[in-house]
């Protein structure tokens, strides 16, 4: 896992999943500072503290796939999520089809 590395976030919403596209800023040892993109303000409520989400992080050798806790929300000085090195799962490439999900977007 290195900066500049792209996570897609999967948080519950009623009774579908949003799916975040976000890039990791700072590694450390337990968890993982992301930089956001510009629309996460209409899904604030799910990224506040203790709020559960699913990561996957895309790399060359395949997927990475571990549960997290939110530990800062966006509306502090950064967001992070937890990171724990004995609780994921590698997918190498090939192996598994990565799910899609999209939000529905209205225009009005």
């Amino acid at each position: 896992m290195n900066v500049g590395q792209n996570i897609a976030l999967f948080l519950k919403k009623d009774l579908s999943f949003v799916e975040i596209l976000c890039k990791i800023e700072q590694v450390f040892e337990d968890r993982l500072v992301l930089a956001l993109p510009k629309y996460f303000m209409r899904y604030i409520e799910l990224l506040q503290v203790g709020c559960k989400l699913t990561a996957k992080v895309i790399s060359p050798f395949g997927t990475l796939d571990f549960n997290s806790v939110v530990i800062s929300s966006p509306l502090e000085e950064n967001f992070s999520i937890e990171f724990d090195k004995n609780a994921y799962n590698l997918s190498p490439n090939g192996e598994k089809q990565s799910l899609q999900v999209f939000d529905d977007i209205e225009i009005k």
